[in-house]
């Protein structure tokens, strides 16, 4: 399983709430760089490196290919997807 603060972490991520770069394992799980992944990864998330990639497939949105607007799959989507929520946190919440 998936260390918990790491989980509310991805959730928040998925959810539009991590407006935050995450560090180099985290990273490069979201990016699908599998050399990088199992570069940075301690020995807990080494063994449980098939769990994220069930939480990439089964609970993150589907891929386009679109680095613009998917929230993994490349450096590009993940820096990209940090810089939108970044910006929906400045941008206050028009009131109705």
């Amino acid at each position: 399983m998936i260390p918990a603060d790491i989980l509310v972490d991805l959730i928040a991520y998925r959810n539009g709430e991590h407006p935050y770069p995450f560090g180099s394992f985290v990273t490069a799980v979201l990016a699908n760089d599998l050399v990088g992944a199992f570069q940075h990864a301690d020995n807990r998330n080494r063994s449980l490196m098939l769990d994220y990639v069930s939480f990439l497939y089964n609970d993150m949105p589907g891929r386009t290919g679109d680095a613009a607007v998917d929230l993994w799959g490349s450096y590009e989507a993940v820096a990209n997807t940090v810089a939108r929520q970044r910006e929906a946190r400045r941008t206050p919440e028009p009131t109705p």
